[in-house]
C-alpha cells in the first residue's frame, strides 16, 4: 500500500478502510446536501424574480448575482456526482 494512501486511511474519521466502506460513508450524506443546495438555488432564483428591479434593491440583486453563481456550481457538481451514483446509495451495504 502506498504511503499517502495508508495516510489517508489512517487520518480518516472514521477509520473506513475500504474503498466502497468510504463510498458508502460519503453517499450517506448526499441526499440531503444535494436537497439543501436545489432548495437554497429555488428560494434565490424565486427571490430575484418576485423582487421589484429598482435602485433601492440594487444591493440585494448583487448578493444574489453572487449566491446564484455559487448555487449553480453547486447544482453542476451535485448533478454530476448523481450520474456517477453517489448522490444516493442504490444498494445498502451491510
Amino acid at each position: 500500500m502506498h504511503t499517502q494512501h495508508r495516510l489517508y486511511i489512517s487520518s480518516c474519521r472514521h477509520n473506513l478502510h475500504n474503498v466502497s466502506d468510504r463510498i458508502a460513508y460519503i453517499s450517506n450524506r448526499g441526499l440531503p446536501i444535494a436537497l439543501l443546495v436545489l432548495t437554497l438555488w429555488a428560494g434565490a432564483v424565486v427571490t430575484g424574480l418576485t423582487v421589484p428591479l429598482t435602485e433601492e434593491f440594487i444591493p440585494l440583486y448583487i448578493v444574489l448575482f453572487a449566491v446564484i453563481t455559487q448555487l449553480y456550481t453547486g447544482l453542476f457538481i451535485t448533478a454530476h456526482d448523481a450520474m456517477h451514483g453517489t448522490v444516493y446509495p442504490r444498494k445498502k451495504k451491510s
